[in-house]
């Protein structure tokens, strides 16, 4: 009897933000975001270092990095 393979399939894409694998979130640029980090970033205070974190990330977005 021939020994079958074992086939893995992973649900969702990984956050940009969070490097999580999530079902839910947008598209953008070719890189995903979640809805968690999504909202997360909407209700974030500028100028501090969370808000900091996500532009530095976001920007990598933008240039492919």
């Amino acid at each position: 009897m021939k020994k079958t393979g074992v086939i893995r399939v992973q649900m969702g894409q990984t956050c940009l933000i969070c490097e999580t694998r999530k079902l839910q979130g947008f598209n953008l640029f070719n890189s995903f975001v979640c809805e968690t980090c999504e909202q997360k970033i909407v209700t974030t205070e500028a100028g501090t270092e969370e808000y900091t974190e996500y532009v530095h990330k976001m920007r990598g977005m933008m240039t492919g990095h």
